[in-house]
């Protein structure tokens, strides 16, 4: 699905008129810093890297002779990723502030983020058929790296979820948290997570959190986590990264709180309570 969309911005801004031998690498740099100016760097390196991927596809598997533009031009940097995340007073907070949210649903969704670590609009488009409450597990057949992927949920959230699929009257065809008319555009079908965006703003306002983003939510959940003990490959586990590097960022955090762990013992010896 995102690569539909990637795609629609591709001919939107470049045109379909323009054959795909005729791209180049100017035609690539306009497009590279016209979409910078509306949008953030990811989603340009997205589209940048499918439009490499379809000279690549076009000369290897299709013999058309044609040189990758995209190869040619810088790509633009990603932005230095957040680690921003919430106490569990600012969680609190924040989950109080959810449950006064227009739509019921949004607490138990604010709620899944946090107890998962799930992506936004990974949480956002499930299905009752991807939740077994019995065996306290998710399951994701698509994810942002391509690869499935079991999320554990903890015995507080399967309370939760149980609940809400109770008062829902939630089947196996129904969304969890939305409604099944609201993903309806291939926008909402490939980032679900931009139809809490309204709820989350005015929640966070409401809690005294203007500073937090809805991506934070998984970084408190990974913070949490590792300043709890669990180590970094079955973080990358739970979270879904194929490799560690994207948990590294965690690391400080196990080293501070193992410096803490170890000041209990400070007067080890030494005479001291």
């Amino acid at each position: 699905m995102r690569e539909k969309v990637a795609a629609k911005r591709l001919l939107e801004k470049i045109g379909p008129e323009i054959a795909l031998g005729s791209i180049s690498p100017a035609i690539a740099a306009k497009y590279r810093d016209d979409r910078l100016q509306e949008v953030s760097a990811y989603p340009v390196r997205a589209e940048l890297a499918l439009l490499s991927h379809l000279f690549t596809k076009a000369k290897k598997e299709w013999g058309i002779p044609v040189d990758n533009p995209v190869a040619e031009i810088e790509r633009p940097a990603p932005p230095r990723g957040r680690t921003r995340f919430l106490t569990d007073e600012e969680a609190s907070k924040l989950l109080d502030a959810s449950r006064k949210a227009r739509n019921k649903n949004f607490y138990y969704y604010v709620l899944t983020l946090l107890h998962t670590g799930m992506r936004a609009s990974e949480a956002a488009g499930l299905y009752w058929n991807q939740v077994n409450l019995k065996e306290r597990v998710i399951f994701l057949p698509d994810t942002k790296n391509k690869d499935t992927r079991w999320v554990p949920l903890t015995k507080e959230l399967t309370k939760e979820l149980s609940n809400l699929k109770k008062i829902s009257k939630g089947k196996d065809e129904n969304l969890v948290f939305l409604k099944d008319n609201q993903l309806k555009t291939d926008r909402a079908k490939a980032r679900p997570g931009i139809k809490f965006r309204e709820a989350f703003n005015a929640a966070k306002k409401r809690a005294g959190l203007p500073d937090i983003h809805m991506h934070d939510l998984r970084h408190t959940a990974a913070s949490h986590l590792i300043m709890s003990g669990v180590d970094i490959r079955t973080l990358a586990d739970i979270l879904g990264h194929r490799t560690l590097q994207m948990v590294q960022r965690y690391t400080h955090l196990l080293h501070d709180h193992k410096l803490t762990a170890i000041d209990k013992i400070g007067s080890l010896g030494r005479g001291k309570e």
